[in-house]
């Protein structure tokens, strides 16, 4: 069935105590170096990602200690210009939906300056914060999808379009909930 092969075994050498512990240094020692290697590059990874990580932590951190130094050094001129300057109603609007939603206390200097109460204010700025939703919404659109749904109009000129009827049944049939 199956022929037996005949294997030809030679005489092995026999090596020397010096040459076999020769070997086994030199074998140890190869390991060794890839071991040695391989930890380096594993801890020049680390050290790059660790790098990076801190990186943007720095910046954000500076970026906000700026930001707040920037709040404090301006707070003069802002105030001034929120007493004695008559804003836009977009500025208007902006600013009393943000302060809904940061301050709702700062709803009673509203009120206050338009001799209004307070709930009639509080309507007003939920108002104003869910039109700068929309707004908000609008401005993250690609160009493609605000092209097709309203043409090339901007800011309130978008919501003022869309209070007509024919301009909302056009943007309802071309509108893709869900496709955000």
């Amino acid at each position: 069935m199956s022929k037996s092969r005949e294997i030809d075994v030679r005489k092995q050498r026999n090596l020397t105590l010096a040459e076999t512990f020769h070997l086994c240094v030199k074998g140890i020692t190869h390991r060794l170096l890839r071991s040695v290697l391989t930890l380096a590059v594993v801890v020049l990874a680390v050290a790059f990602f660790m790098f990076l990580l801190s990186e943007n932590s720095f910046v954000a951190s500076t970026a906000e200690g700026v930001g707040r130094e920037i709040l404090e050094q301006r707070f003069a001129t802002t105030l001034m210009d929120r007493m004695f300057n008559v804003p836009s109603n977009p500025v208007l609007c902006r600013r009393l939906g943000n302060a809904w939603r940061l301050s709702p206390d700062s709803l009673a200097e509203y009120a206050a300056v338009a001799r209004w109460d307070i709930a009639r204010v509080r309507k007003l700025a939920e108002t104003c914060d869910r039109e700068q939703s929309y707004l908000k919404f609008f401005d993250r659109l690609s160009v493609g999808k605000s092209l097709v749904l309203v043409g090339k109009l901007k800011g309130r000129a978008i919501l003022e379009s869309l209070a007509d009827p024919k301009e909302q049944a056009g943007f309802a049939e071309h509108s893709f909930v869900g496709e955000h």
